[in-house]
């Protein structure tokens, strides 16, 4: 018996000869990967090119400069996460200063003169500021030379007079999120060589003043569907944090079932044990990673930069695989007199905190990197969504699931399981969609991200709606693949194996 076979292309009516040919890739499998860009939430400067509130592709620090201006927060947000994901593609949302906003101030007040020649080891946030001191120098020369050596180095987040000793930095962004700036003198201490000149004396005042950060609200409409994966967000206050929950929820948000946009937030704050678990005990978002910086030297928006764009390397080749003991790229090590022990990392975990770990060397790491969602809809304790690795791995595993079935059988002809249709034509049953299923599954598993393939398969219901004969319902349990996180083990060791048991 002949067969029929179904063309999208060429008309069955077309006479001229002689070999014509269509192409169609519904059989090809799922060859493409998702590009998962990144997105950075910041403020820019006046000065910068790019449009505030709209999202801009940045291909490089020099051209964040450029777009948000050579000392903006943004820029330098930019310049962090470069450090950390040179070739991930990067997008971010310059935001301007509030209209209201204040900006932060603080001061270095210098004494003197100096007894003999030395350098002056000064700290704006992350940023080493050097300044050489030569003997006889008098407080108000050490502070204008301070003051201009401050403003000509390059990404430094203030500005700077100098006047009777005196060197005020204020803010080049305004808003509370100034107040976050760090300023610091010798933080590496006596042992890298970093102590002050004879007879030079120097107090700091902190930062503070900075009010009215910019409104969060509008990054849902500003963001729109566009795909972002990874998304950092330096305003780690309460209402900001909250703001950024209503972009991402699962009803109305990015991971709402008719959006399907996805992507995860990652913010921080400047906190003490007791504030970081007041404000976390008020979080539960599955899509929000809460970091607070306990000890660090570090502003929240180079640290969200430099955790983000280091989790997005990792989460990217393999979202199962966990995060913890990745190495930060810029950020300093917080003093060993302020490390949190183990029964503090466990209570802020228990919270819905990440943390951050130093070592002496130096070094930063992720400690671990947890969501901040802790209940279910019942108020009942619930670890489900626990950890970041899970959601991106749901991501991954549902992406590859929809891009194989709408490939495959985005035009297809539903009939019941049985029906006898001619192979040629582009029918497809409930089975054969459960068996498309199962080959994907195959796939995932053998990526590291779900497991025991059988159950799964078991597990699985596809049937046609009773209520709409054009739709399927489908019942999917995929069993993700977890990350090793602890190794717990008893040492039964023995002395003398003659009187082991």
């Amino acid at each position: 018996m002949s067969q029929s076979v179904s063309f999208q292309h060429i008309p069955a009516n077309f006479l001229p000869p002689l070999f014509y040919v269509e192409f169609n890739n519904t059989l090809a499998g799922v060859l493409g990967n998702q590009q998962q860009p990144s997105l950075l939430i910041g403020q820019m400067q006046a000065a910068g090119a790019a449009a505030p509130g709209v999202p801009v592709f940045v291909p490089s620090p020099a051209q964040a400069v450029s777009l948000f201006g050579a000392n903006s927060m943004l820029a330098r947000m930019c310049a962090t996460y470069f450090t950390a994901d040179p070739v991930g593609p990067l997008w971010a949302l310059p935001l301007a200063d509030a209209a209201t906003g204040a900006a932060a101030t603080g001061s270095f007040t210098v004494t003197g003169p100096a007894g003999g020649a030395g350098t002056i080891f000064a700290y704006i946030g992350r940023q080493l500021v050097q300044v050489g001191v030569n003997a006889g120098d008098t407080a108000s020369v050490i502070a204008s030379n301070l003051a201009a050596a401050i403003n000509a180095t390059p990404l430094v987040p203030v500005t700077a007079s100098a006047a009777a000793g005196v060197v005020t930095v204020t803010a080049v962004n305004k808003g509370a999120q100034g107040n976050n700036i760090n300023l610091g003198l010798n933080l590496l201490g006596q042992t890298a060589g970093q102590i002050l000149p004879a007879g030079v004396g120097i107090a700091i005042a902190a930062m503070s003043g900075g009010a009215t950060d910019p409104d969060l609200a509008s990054v849902a409409a500003a963001i729109g569907d566009q795909l972002f994966d990874f998304i950092g967000n330096p305003c780690g206050e309460a209402t900001q944090i909250g703001e950024m929950t209503q972009t991402m929820n699962d009803a109305t948000g990015r991971w709402a079932w008719n959006r399907q946009d996805y992507g995860h937030v990652w913010t921080a704050s400047p906190e003490t044990i007791t504030s970081a678990l007041t404000l976390a005990n008020t979080l539960n978002d599955q899509h929000c990673t809460f970091i607070p910086l306990i000890g660090f030297a570090a502003d929240p928006a180079d640290f969200v930069a430099d955790w983000m764009g280091t989790a997005a390397v990792s989460l990217r080749n393999l979202p199962s695989q966990p995060l913890q003991s990745l190495q930060l790229s810029t950020v300093m090590a917080a003093p060993r007199a302020s490390w949190l022990t183990l029964a503090q990392e466990n209570t802020l975990l228990a919270a819905g905190c990440a943390v951050p770990r130093s070592d002496v060397y130096g070094n930063v790491t992720i400690g671990q990197d947890v969501t901040t969602y802790k209940t279910n809809a019942q108020g009942a304790p619930d670890g489900s969504y626990r950890y970041t690795t899970t959601l991106f791995t749901l991501m991954a595993i549902t992406r590859q699931l929809e891009n194989a079935l709408v490939t495959k059988f985005g035009r297809s002809i539903l009939v019941p399981d049985g029906t006898r249709v001619n192979p040629a034509v582009p029918a497809v049953s409930p089975n054969i969609i459960k068996a498309e299923i199962s080959a994907q599954y195959a796939q995932m598993e053998a990526g590291g991200l779900v497991v025991n393939a059988a159950a799964m398969a078991a597990a699985t219901v596809v049937q046609i709606n009773p209520s709409n004969p054009n739709r399927v319902d489908i019942i999917w349990r995929p069993e993700l693949a977890n990350g090793l996180s602890m190794l717990a083990v008893i040492n039964q060791f023995i002395l003398n194996a003659a009187t082991a048991a």
